[in-house]
């Protein structure tokens, strides 16, 4: 044995992994399972049998209106947080990386989205977001085409941009 050690196998990780395997087994791959052979079934009623029907639903699916909307709406939100996210994270190195006055202060603040716990953020964000008396309604109301308070998180067209916002933060 030149200084070199043979490895021993042992089995006590693989033991250890077992729990964990069945575990994901019984709450994560089971309930997918009975969700993909349930979706080739119809139930008429509540105490009918279930009736086979394929790719019946799929199909009814591929065709609907509303699925393809519930289905854009996370890829906006997605897609947006993502842009926004990573674009303000690149922007903010790009800047802080450059020698300024005031610099480390720079680097302090920017940190605190990070150090700032997620329910306090939320309760102060839908303070800001107020129809009433949020302080965004101060500062949108500076702009020559807005009369009056916007409603933030119940307007459709607002909404969706508010939330991705919040979420970049």
């Amino acid at each position: 044995a030149r200084g070199r050690s043979r490895r021993r196998f042992s089995l006590l990780p693989y033991l250890f992994a077992i729990p964990i395997l069945i575990y994901e087994a019984i709450f994560v791959l089971y309930p997918i399972y009975q969700g993909i052979e349930s979706s080739f079934y119809t139930q008429a009623n509540l105490g009918t049998p279930p009736v086979w029907v394929g790719l019946k639903n799929y199909r009814r699916l591929i065709h609907d209106d509303f699925f393809w909307n519930s289905l854009r709406q996370p890829f906006v939100f997605m897609f947006g947080g993502i842009v926004i996210s990573i674009g303000f994270g690149l922007l903010s190195a790009v800047v802080l990386n450059r020698a300024f006055l005031g610099r480390s202060a720079a680097r302090a603040i920017i940190t605190l989205p990070w150090a700032f716990p997620d329910v306090p953020a939320a309760l102060i964000f839908i303070w800001m977001l107020n129809p009433q008396f949020g302080v965004m309604n101060v500062f949108a109301r500076w702009l020559p085409w807005v009369n009056e308070n916007q409603k933030w998180l119940l307007d459709p067209n607002l909404a969706m941009a508010s939330v991705i916002l919040i979420t970049a933060w």
